[in-house]
């Protein structure tokens, strides 16, 4: 999801068009070999990882808000050994927190959970009929994307080929309607360039 909405250019994820986003998160490195978290977790769905970042956000701040008795050198040394790491937690979690804030934004405004329902339904549905319906609707709904409606007439394409009675002509020319610009245009050559 990072990669088709954000984008990954050399393990750096730039988020200096995201609207108030402090300066040390405009461009922020994001690769497994850097980031245990992103390692660890990558492979999540978008539900799983707000919920572990969620957890990891109220362990944060558990941990910032626990009271630090500081009565003994042993205990200041133990403070300094350990203040790197509230910083690195931190600035971690601050990242992680910016990134899904942007895609979750993004997943509002561009009615990514609509699209992601039908390609779930294309993906594991063997309903000609609903798939028609379905279809429809998304090429239909002006708050879905160009690019989001391309991917689910390919994914259509791709499940019912074999179908004699399958609306790939039909959808490729609503396609070519909808288009606004040559790259659009050109870009649905991709369902059938994927039949081939």
């Amino acid at each position: 999801m990072i990669h088709e909405h954000l984008g990954i250019v050399d393990n750096i994820v730039d988020l200096s068009n995201v609207s108030g986003i402090d300066d040390d998160l405009k461009e922020v490195v994001l690769g497994q070999h850097q980031d245990d978290f992103f390692r660890d977790k990558m492979y999540l769905n978008f539900g799983e990882m707000g919920a572990v970042i969620k957890q990891c956000v109220e362990e944060y701040t558990a941990s910032i808000t626990k009271k630090h008795d500081i009565t003994t050198i042993q205990d200041m040394q133990q403070f300094v050994e350990n203040y790197p790491g509230f910083r690195k937690n931190s600035s971690q979690t601050a990242k992680h927190v910016a990134i899904l804030s942007e895609l979750s934004r993004l997943v509002n405004v561009h009615h990514l959970m609509d699209a992601s329902e039908v390609e779930q339904n294309l993906a594991c549905s063997n309903n000609h009929t609903a798939a028609i319906n379905q279809v429809n609707r998304c090429l239909q709904d002006q708050r879905i994307t160009f690019h989001n409606k391309l991917n689910i007439v390919m994914l259509y394409a791709l499940r019912y080929e074999a179908e004699r009675s399958n609306y790939v002509q039909q959808f490729t020319t609503q396609l070519y309607e909808l288009a606004s610009t040559n790259e659009q245009r050109s870009s649905i050559q991709a369902v059938y360039t994927l039949l081939q």
